[in-house]
């Protein structure tokens, strides 16, 4: 019974998954729309450059104190 149902499920969901524009025969040969664009060469860098504040994610008291 189990597997029945479970088959049945299963059928109801394959079925749903296709749509007949997909499925059809008649548009498995129409042309699919593309942009096309020309080739360039061009220099890659590979720079990064951030502003910021660093700050620590954990602070360690000092042990050695500095007197002038």
């Amino acid at each position: 019974m189990k597997k029945a149902v479970f088959l049945a499920s299963m059928l109801v969901f394959a079925s749903a998954c296709t749509t007949e524009e997909i499925t059809n025969q008649e548009t498995s040969n129409e042309p699919i729309p593309v942009e096309v664009a020309s080739v360039e060469q061009k220099d890659l860098s590979n720079d990064l450059e951030l502003s910021g504040q660093a700050t620590p994610g954990v602070t360690i008291p000092s042990r050695c104190s500095f007197s002038p």
